[in-house]
């Protein structure tokens, strides 16, 4: 032995990950994001790094303004905007800037409710979101719609994304939607990219349901 130190600079196929998550913990409430970057290589992952992370920010922001159901789901959207505009920012062209999905949201404590907890989340693209539901022991997902339509089956279209996409300029907005969904003490809920939940999907594995 020489004293050389050697190292093993194979990467494994898809590296760099693209997929991210940011979460931020308060006392009744929890501010959460992940994001998918589309296709391999940095720009995507530093499109999901940026989206996700921006997200929490801007919510954890404007936490006082969480007053209902709808206000939150208003601050979700603007959540997403503000995303896409960090995804945007600097002076490097925009064409060259990479994409992503992003699943974001809150959950918070309910008023007059028979349910004491509420998750309040917003997406574009195709990653998902369960309930576990601790008492009965079931599963639920929120997202349901999030992947339907012509892209159901081709794992190239994911339904949505943040950056240039449209144009090479825009956004893409087709899957843009918002979720609430009540729960309960000690329930759980489960956000995933496409690379969990397809394991899952029969319809992926060419399985009949």
């Amino acid at each position: 032995m020489d004293g050389k130190l050697i190292m093993d600079t194979t990467m494994r196929e898809g590296s760099p990950i693209c997929d991210q998550f940011c979460i931020e913990r308060y006392e009744n409430q929890t501010v959460f994001a992940i994001a998918d970057g589309c296709n391999w290589g940095m720009k995507p992952r530093n499109a999901a790094c940026a989206a996700s992370r921006r997200f929490v920010e801007y919510l954890s922001m404007n936490l006082s303004s969480l007053l209902s159901v709808r206000s939150a789901a208003n601050i979700c959207f603007e959540g997403v905007s503000q995303a896409n505009a960090k995804i945007m920012e600097g002076n490097q062209l925009s064409w060259d800037k990479g994409t992503t999905t992003l699943l974001g949201g809150v959950t918070v404590m309910l008023r007059d409710s028979e349910l004491p907890w509420g998750f309040i989340g917003v997406g574009v693209g195709d990653c998902k979101a369960y309930l576990y539901q601790c008492k009965i022991g079931t599963i639920e997902e929120i997202t349901m719609g999030s992947r339907s339509g012509s892209n159901i089956n081709d794992a190239t279209d994911p339904g949505g994304r943040l950056g240039p996409f449209v144009n090479r300029q825009h956004p893409d907005l087709r899957n843009l939607s918002c979720w609430f969904k009540p729960c309960n003490e000690n329930d759980i809920i489960v956000l995933c990219s496409d690379g969990v939940h397809d394991n899952f999907d029969p319809q992926m594995h060419g399985i009949s349901p």
